[in-house]
């Protein structure tokens, strides 16, 4: 069935073909406000993100002490809020944005390490010119078993500064489970 604009869907016009067993050709479910039921899954992970600005110096960890969403209760605003803790063995597709500001000719890096050891990704955080501002980003896709964490640190010069908000945030997708 081919969607044009301004054409009306009904949840009977599709047939679930993802639904738990014995749910195969059944149409999707609608909650009480007449909206598709999404009570599987449409993601899986976390996204935690920064709630205070913090001044890059070389290793610093950043904290993430806020959440957009976190489904599998791996992350913490409090207690090693550094950290993403994997709680579910698989791949994963996993990404880091940083945005800040800071003085002119801003050079700085940043890398999620594994564990407290082990470098897995790196990038940039670069200035704009016109503006002082510094972004980068950086992603990866990696097997995770459970309880690896991950954890982001920058390195800079002419103390860049994070943006202390959503614009720099650390996030966990998972991609398929093991």
């Amino acid at each position: 069935m081919a969607i044009t604009a301004g054409t009306d869907i009904l949840a009977s016009d599709f047939i679930n073909t993802s639904a738990g067993a014995g749910d195969s050709g059944k149409a999707p479910k609608l909650n009480s406000s007449g909206k598709l039921d999404k009570s599987f899954p449409s993601r899986f992970g976390v996204k935690a993100i920064q709630t205070g600005t913090q001044g890059f110096s070389d290793g610093l960890v950043l904290q993430f002490a806020g959440e957009s969403w976190d489904d599998d209760t791996m992350h913490d605003n409090v207690t090693n809020n550094t950290r993403i803790t994997f709680k579910t063995a698989g791949t994963w597709l996993v990404g880091v944005s940083i945005t800040g500001t800071g003085g002119s000719s801003n050079s700085a890096n940043m890398v999620i390490r594994l564990n407290g050891t082990t470098v897995i990704a790196g990038g940039a955080v670069t200035d704009t010119i016109t503006t002082s501002k510094v972004g980068g980003t950086a992603t990866l896709m990696r097997a995770f078993i459970v309880n690896d964490y991950i954890e982001v640190l920058v390195y800079g010069t002419n103390s860049p500064t994070t943006s202390g908000d959503e614009g720099t945030h650390i996030w966990a997708q998972i991609i398929q489970t093991t």
